[in-house]
């Protein structure tokens, strides 16, 4: 093929791909587009609430707290993780389960405002032997109606493949203590 010819097919090329974008444009901003009148500062409405479906419970075994100490931003305090076990359904449901792995710890700050800040870190290991990394981040704090707040963010660090999914998705949690202590509840929820 001609140079002369090589760069005509280029310009029609790109000719028809600037018709279809124009074209397309209208339909695609619509899609996506919210009227909002920002001289009368309006505040749109949505009828888009995010859901939350259940995908987690851990049994997570702790050992005693262990208090670091005073720090300029609070009580350093952290507890040491010994083990556990959860089950879940895979957002395909598919179920899923295995053991929490010894070793991690859920490091807290408690603030002068008298809120706990939390900030777990450990392992999980599936029943096909897949090891899956949990950062747990949240708070705990007195509620109005006088029981406890307690609500956190894990993020996963799944292998790629079966468990990838975890990776690609937001997650909030609760934390409850099992009476007697030695082990809490911890439920995942995906934010739908």
């Amino acid at each position: 093929m001609k140079l002369n010819n090589i760069v005509q097919f280029r310009w029609l090329n790109l000719l028809f791909l600037m018709c279809l974008a124009i074209t397309l444009a209208p339909q695609v901003r619509a899609m996506n587009e919210t009227v909002v009148n920002l001289g009368d500062r309006d505040i749109p409405e949505t009828d888009k609430v995010p859901g939350m479906q259940h995908v987690l419970t851990l049994v997570v075994t702790v050992d005693e707290l262990v208090e670091v100490g005073e720090s300029d931003k609070g009580i350093r305090k952290y507890v040491p993780i010994t083990g556990g076990y959860f089950a879940g359904q895979h957002v395909n449901g598919e179920s899923l389960s295995g053991d929490v792995i010894p070793g991690g710890a859920d490091w807290q700050l408690k603030r002068p405002d008298g809120v706990l800040e939390i900030d777990a870190l450990y392992s999980i290991r599936t029943s096909d032997g897949q090891t899956i990394i949990i950062h747990n981040s949240g708070i705990a704090s007195q509620a109005d109606e006088g029981g406890p707040y307690v609500r956190t963010i894990p993020k996963f660090q799944a292998p790629k493949g079966r468990y990838d999914w975890l990776n690609q998705r937001v997650f909030t949690g609760t934390i409850d203590l099992i009476k007697g202590g030695g082990a809490v509840i911890i439920r995942v929820f995906q934010v739908l």
